[in-house]
């Protein structure tokens, strides 16, 4: 796995997903006690899109820090992603997958 950049967790804010660079990643959101409850994968050149995505959809509920992993592909930031999702188990990940989604 090739890492290029991981950030600190951040407060979930616009102008901390501005600092977020365009590359294929993986994305921890994170409730007020830093739990992970989602983590979100990224295609190449998709990670800043899918930040913003979620900021203005307010799709994830109690959302209220974030962490991102910049990968050097796609294919390492999917199979990292599935990797924590199999074993941090988010709520919200969990959910989806019960629903068949």
């Amino acid at each position: 796995m090739l890492l290029i950049a991981k950030t600190r967790v951040l407060p979930w804010n616009e102008k901390n997903i501005d600092t977020i660079s365009d590359l294929a990643g993986v994305i921890l959101f994170r409730n007020a006690s830093k739990q992970v409850i989602f983590i979100g994968i990224a295609p190449a050149g998709q990670l800043y899109d899918r930040l913003l995505q979620h900021f203005h959809a307010s799709d994830i509920p109690n959302v209220t820090y974030f962490e991102c992993f910049q990968m050097a592909s796609e294919e390492e930031a999917r199979l990292w992603g599935r990797a924590l999702i199999s074993r941090i188990r988010p709520v919200y990940n969990m959910l989806l997958r019960s629903n068949g989604i």
